[in-house]
């Protein structure tokens, strides 16, 4: 637990070193966000005796804890359009008046598709790749190339400002309140012809990709020596990144921007020469890995202990 308090802490420090960097790097992306961790407590700490009492009933145990900014669930029109897609139409109804429903966080997983797609809860619900591109014109709106792009600035961000593993890390949709200087507004010529402009949620910061849970990660320093545990971490992790094997376009898309994101923060940090070709010699690892294991089927290496 001490572990993800400091790595979290580090990583949203890290983002915040570079936003300004790479919003001019990337002018037509979001930069994801990471929640800041605001205090940590033992279980001798006062916190305990002032505040025990507002926990669930079921959760009143006296441990290490610690306080991290909360990431708002998505919003009531995107969990409804959730359910009415992949529950079953019998507890529709049932689902969007659980409560349980509204702490709905949704796992981006663009490097995986779903061969079923049915569920009967929203928590951690897991978006695939195929689900994305149903849900894209009809209900999210959301931009498959801009969240692998948003994904990408965020592990080039880790790696090479943080210099974290990204060990078991999470890449979520939720919400929060945007700030007058997040706000992204139209920016028109004065030979624009005045037009109907939509507002796009996404892009004004009302629903953001989140990056969070760093307790099984940790510091490494960005060295050819240390690509390959780059990779076991990269391809050890659920499948939230893109893959060449799944979708070769939107994995060049990925990687494209990988490499930008990554050089201008090795730029910025007056890196040497050799260090500017660790984006690419990862990523060529990445696919040579997955080329040497594409005939390895999981079903058929279950080891039961």
């Amino acid at each position: 637990m001490w572990n993800d308090f400091r790595l979290t802490n580090s990583v949203h420090n890290a983002f915040a070193g570079v936003r300004n960097l790479l919003q001019d790097n990337f002018p037509n992306n979001t930069i994801p966000r990471v929640p800041g961790c605001t205090g940590f407590y033992m279980p001798d700490h006062d916190f305990w005796q002032d505040n025990l009492q507002r926990f669930p009933s079921d959760h009143q145990q006296v441990g290490a804890a610690f306080t991290v900014q909360r990431i708002l669930p998505l919003p009531k029109a995107i969990r409804d359009a959730l359910i009415e897609r992949y529950f079953d139409e019998d507890v529709v109804d049932e689902a969007k008046n659980d409560r349980e429903n509204i702490a709905c966080l949704v796992r981006v997983y663009l490097g995986e598709n779903e061969s079923n797609p049915f569920y009967d809860s929203l928590l951690n619900f897991p978006l695939r790749l195929n689900m994305i591109e149903d849900l894209m014109i009809e209900d999210l709106k959301l931009d498959i190339e801009a969240l692998a792009d948003e994904m990408a600035i965020a592990l080039a961000v880790i790696h090479f400002q943080a210099e974290i593993d990204a060990m078991d890390t999470e890449f979520v949709l939720g919400s929060a309140r945007a700030t007058p200087a997040e706000m992204r507004t139209p920016d028109l010529r004065e030979d624009n012809e005045p037009h109907s402009v939509e507002e796009l949620e996404f892009q004004q910061r009302l629903i953001h990709l989140w990056v969070l849970d760093f307790d099984k990660a940790k510091r490494i320093i960005p060295a050819l020596e240390n690509i390959d545990h780059l990779v076991a971490a990269f391809l050890g992790n659920d499948p939230y990144y893109p893959r060449p094997d799944v979708d070769r376009d939107l994995w060049i898309r990925f990687r494209n921007t990988y490499t930008k994101a990554s050089c201008a923060i090795l730029k910025r940090k007056r890196a040497v020469e050799a260090a500017m070709s660790l984006p690419q010699l990862f990523l060529d690892a990445v696919e040579a890995k997955i080329e040497e294991h594409k005939d390895w089927d999981p079903e058929e290496n279950i080891v039961f202990r």
